[in-house]
């Protein structure tokens, strides 16, 4: 499966790449006469590709960044669809056997960790999308400067560009900050679950249903624990990444 999952993930990001580069060769030029432009406007209406114009930048990151993305979640899809969920029931099955109902107060305590994830992490893939969007037009204003560069030193026009590309990368730096902030309080939450699972699940046992915790449950439940925290830990961040491939 892992094998095959590579395999297709690296194919998609082939045909990805080479139909990013076809559709670059007929997208339309922004320096070309308007009758050509009219021309290439019929050309791809009769294709039903869009005529909007598209940047360097753009077409960079699209080749480089996105493509690499979308392999990577498909290489491991079947970790979110199939692998992590089958690895928390089983793991979940076991706590219910060991320790009876008051392992249900670990299963509460993931119930409600959850929605907070996805808000965080949907927080955080609209940060993400910005981000690209401000590194879009960064690098193509970097494409265009190096394009024109003997321009811009017979006009002197240096520190314009410069102070351009400072601020296109202070308010990317800015973007990155908070996307790295919403990343950290995800990963907090998700890190620090299973130690509340686990505290919950044994005041439930001792308090709620009044049984001796015994050496055996006790660490045949902290294995099971344990066990789950993987996945438990592991699940959102697999989501995440697939959610922002797609």
């Amino acid at each position: 499966m892992f094998y095959a999952a590579r395999r297709a993930g690296t194919r998609a990001r082939s045909v990805i790449n080479s139909e990013i580069y076809k559709k670059s060769l007929r997208r339309v030029q922004v320096a070309q006469s308007s009758t050509t432009s009219h021309e290439e406007d019929d050309d791809t209406e009769k294709e039903g590709t869009s005529t909007t114009p598209a940047t360097t930048g753009k077409i960079v990151t699209l080749m480089s960044v996105d493509t690499e993305r979308i392999r990577q979640s498909i290489c491991y899809l079947h970790d979110p669809l199939l692998v992590t969920p089958l690895r928390i029931l089983f793991a979940t099955l076991a706590l219910l056997i060991v320790l009876g109902l008051p392992a249900l107060a670990g299963l509460a305590v993931m119930l409600v960790t959850i929605p907070l994830a996805a808000v965080l992490g949907k927080l955080a893939t609209s940060m993400q999308a910005k981000l690209m969007k401000i590194t879009d037009d960064r690098v193509a204003l970097v494409s265009e400067l190096l394009a024109g560069i003997k321009v811009v030193k017979f006009s002197a026009w240096e520190h314009a560009f410069a102070s351009k590309i400072s601020s296109l990368r202070d308010r990317e730096i800015s973007r990155l900050v908070y996307y790295y902030l919403t990343d950290c309080a995800f990963t907090t939450l998700w890190q620090t679950t299973p130690l509340v699972v686990a505290f919950a699940t044994f005041a439930a046992f001792t308090v709620w249903s009044g049984q001796d915790l015994t050496a055996t449950k006790a660490f045949t439940g902290l294995l099971l624990l344990n066990a789950l925290r993987v996945p438990l830990v592991a699940f959102p961040n697999e989501v995440l990444e697939l959610g922002m491939a797609v």
